[in-house]
């Protein structure tokens, strides 16, 4: 599974969720980047937000690498004193991390090709705290495996074979 089809994907789903709403015309509350998530909170990110990184490959087996992904779900908060803030935070981007979740495995079930041959027994999610940013929330991680056909190189190779 390329990358670029992963992020269109999530980008895709941070654009319907009715409290993320991102539009890449307008306010953005998607990243595949979590250096541009924490830069651009000053200036154009709006929250919550999604952001997704698609990370190294995990392992190889057989045919199969495994592409480990992480989305952050995220919200800023000016104190990090405020703990009830911090608290609702956390609950909320909980609630939004699920829904993805849920229509990860919606998809999965119609055959979307980019959550296929997702393992929902194999993702972990833990809340993260960037301090230094003011952002909160929640991590998800998975892996996403693609398979490689090694009969076909897509004739990348000069080779005559």
């Amino acid at each position: 599974m390329k990358a670029q089809s992963i992020r269109e994907y999530f980008c895709f789903l941070a654009e319907q969720h009715c409290q993320v709403r991102h539009n890449p015309d307008g306010d953005i509350h998607f990243s595949s980047l979590l250096e541009e998530a924490q830069n651009l909170y000053a200036r154009k990110m709006h929250y919550p937000c999604v952001v997704l990184n698609t990370a190294d490959y995990d392992g190889f087996t057989s045919n199969i690498m495994s592409r480990e992904v992480s989305l952050l779900f995220l919200d800023h908060c000016k104190d990090s004193g405020d703990y009830d803030r911090v608290k609702a935070i956390f609950d909320g981007t909980e609630n939004i991390m699920k829904d993805f979740i849920r229509r990860m495995m919606r998809d999965k079930a119609k055959g979307e090709p980019v959550v296929s041959r997702i393992s929902q027994e194999q993702m972990e999610a833990h809340q993260i705290y960037l301090e230094s940013a003011g952002l909160y929330g929640w991590a998800l991680f998975f892996v996403v495996p693609e398979f490689l056909n090694t009969k076909d190189c897509d004739n990348v190779f000069d080779d005559g074979k």
